[in-house]
């Protein structure tokens, strides 16, 4: 639910084609806040005096709530998902493929497979569907959305050199030996759930190491995050088979090309 701050105004009027705009979209978005979800006591009642009582639409996280009367929309809020399937292609493709392949990847793979909150990116050619990868929005100990940083990170440095282009296929050389390992970890019965997470993840960070020739510089070393959060991801997305596990970093190696390398 968003109370929007500005009732006595059209709720969507800066949407409509007529609009010559008094304030910019970015100023528009301001209008609109959260009602905190009360735990206990009496439900939400309008109008809404105590700024305490909201939270910061998303759109805009420094929203200064000087005026909180106003009216509830059914709207996306703090507790609601959102999933998404995303095609890159050749501009020639057709609009009927992609909008097919699009809904494949909303219905069956952010949704149904990953279990929602996730967006599901696929890069398709001429010849075909050359990846196909899922990511949360964010991951259960971040606060903020962080998928489409850590996608433009990557996508970035293979832009400007930072990531050798090779290393999308290095990794899925290597692989077998990755998975071989995992596998080593996973059937350990003396280790905790989480030493099982630790151990995977500096087993991954050695892999990778290994695959770079040159390391990145001391203020691009979160891009290797990055790296491993993709590669990681499609590890446990194509646990069937291993070698689709580069398929993230073949999803941001295409951005890269196809928007010099801004997403």
């Amino acid at each position: 639910w968003i109370v929007d701050t500005d009732f006595t105004e059209d709720p969507w009027y800066w949407r409509k084609k007529s609009w010559k705009g008094r304030v910019d979209q970015q100023q528009a978005r301001k209008r609109f806040a959260i009602p905190k979800c009360p735990k206990n006591g009496p439900p939400i009642q309008l109008p809404i005096v105590d700024p305490a009582l909201l939270e910061p639409h998303p759109a805009e996280g420094n929203l200064s709530q000087d005026r909180v009367s106003g009216r509830l929309f059914p709207m996306l809020g703090p507790t609601n998902s959102l999933s998404a399937g995303i095609v890159y292609s050749h501009f020639k493709t057709p609009m009927s493929k992609l909008l097919e392949l699009a809904d494949y990847l909303l219905e069956d793979i952010a949704k149904k497979k990953m279990g929602r909150s996730a967006v599901a990116m696929s890069h398709l050619s001429r010849n075909g569907l050359k990846s196909e990868f899922a990511l949360f929005w964010k991951n259960k100990s971040e606060n903020a959305i962080t998928a489409h940083s850590k996608m433009n990170s990557v996508a970035m440095a293979f832009f400007n050199g930072s990531l050798p282009s090779r290393l999308p296929y290095k990794l899925r050389e290597i692989m077998p030996f990755a998975d071989a390992a995992i596998q080593t970890i996973i059937k350990n019965n003396t280790l905790t759930d989480e030493e099982k997470t630790i151990k995977k993840g500096q087993l991954l960070d050695g892999f990778l190491k290994s695959a770079i020739d040159k390391l990145p510089d001391q203020e691009n070393l979160e891009v290797l995050e990055h790296v491993r959060t993709l590669w990681e991801a499609g590890i446990d997305q194509h646990k069937d088979d291993p070698e689709r596990s580069v398929e993230g970093l073949l999803v941001a190696k295409a951005l890269s090309t196809f928007s010099g390398g801004a997403i």
